[in-house]
């Protein structure tokens, strides 16, 4: 009788310790249910090496942080943000997109509104083949390419390589380019059109330096400097002289 009783005893305790082991792990599971609930409640995405960009940004709220982990990534076709508001998408740390051509665009901001680009690097693949490639037309190898935006924002980003124009903007009211740097870009550091309304573009605390050119114009295009900017050295000569 006493050994039953023995028996009994260890069986309940060690029921009790599976129990409370089971319960530490949901607790831990619910723990990390409840953080990315959290995230997404916040409107807060984010991408990882491996994931696919387009479909993190085309499953994207209006209002979204999107935050893209530390690393590089390489594209074969441009990231486009479609009819889009309130978005931004913001590199954490150092964050490189590479274009695997030099014929497409990275970025394409379409229809959008209040957009910011933030803590992000991106170029075009500069191998000698990709560089023999004739461009046509040429804003197809912007490194960012805006159309029809009302308010579009580049903070802290650095535009360059082959791509034709840094930054490619048509009918947009509102670019502001702040703390960026755009470089070797083999056209112009910008090309802003506007033949509906008026684009009023700020450039703020920037440094433009060795492009082929630093900006071509057509029709209303008021540009204002703010804050501190370096300009410099946008020629053909100054191009030349980047160091692959």
């Amino acid at each position: 009788m006493f050994r039953n009783k023995v028996k009994i005893v260890s069986v309940i305790f060690i029921l009790i310790i599976f129990i409370s082991a089971v319960s530490r792990i949901n607790g831990g599971a619910e723990a990390t249910s409840l953080v990315k609930t959290a995230d997404e409640e916040q409107g807060i995405v984010k991408i990882n090496q491996g994931d696919n960009i387009q479909n993190k940004i085309n499953n994207s709220k209006n209002g979204a942080l999107i935050v893209i982990s530390e690393g590089k990534y390489m594209i074969d076709k441009p990231i486009v943000i479609q009819n889009k508001k309130n978005i931004t998408i913001s590199g954490d740390k150092d964050v490189w997109i590479f274009g695997s051509r030099v014929d497409f665009q990275i970025f394409i901001i379409n229809d959008s509104d209040n957009i910011i680009l933030k803590n992000i690097k991106a170029c075009h693949k500069t191998d000698q083949q990709s560089r023999d490639i004739k461009i046509t037309p040429k804003r197809k190898g912007s490194v960012v390419d805006i159309e029809s935006c009302r308010k579009i924002t580049l903070q802290n980003c650095e535009l360059e390589g082959c791509g034709v124009y840094g930054v490619y903007a048509v009918d947009t009211d509102i670019l502001n380019i702040f703390g960026c740097y755009l470089h070797h870009n083999s056209w112009k550091a910008l090309g802003l059109y506007n033949r509906v309304n008026v684009t009023n573009a700020v450039i703020k605390d920037c440094t433009i330096i060795n492009n082929t050119g630093f900006v071509e114009k057509e029709g209303t295009v008021n540009i204002q400097f703010e804050g501190t900017n370096v300009i410099k050295d946008n020629n053909f000569e100054g191009y030349q002289n980047h160091n692959d």
